[in-house]
């Protein structure tokens, strides 16, 4: 699953809530975009459950799990937060 949202839109928050089986795997922890494909690849051959919580902004980035989803052919979906600038500054002050 891919998460999609500004920072602060509740991504993180709503993970933690709503997916507590799933693995978030984020830039924030892993600090690098090939360390979160690396991580993402091996959960997932391992059967686990993977959420990739950064902002996903652009179709290029999403791209790279897309594909390393589709080359194991497991299904991948997005969780779109439609949120309001003036909230998410909000929700990071």
């Amino acid at each position: 699953m891919i998460a999609v949202g500004g920072p602060g839109s509740g991504k993180s928050t709503f993970v933690t809530k709503f997916l507590p089986k799933y693995i978030r795997v984020n830039n924030d922890i892993l600090k690098t975009k090939e360390k979160c494909m690396k991580v993402c690849k091996e959960l997932l051959v391992d059967g686990k459950s993977v959420v990739i919580d950064n902002t996903n902004p652009t179709a290029e980035v999403r791209k790279r799990y897309i594909d390393i989803a589709k080359s194991l052919k497991i299904p991948i979906r997005a969780l779109y937060f439609d949120v309001p600038k003036d909230t998410c500054i909000h929700n990071n002050i």
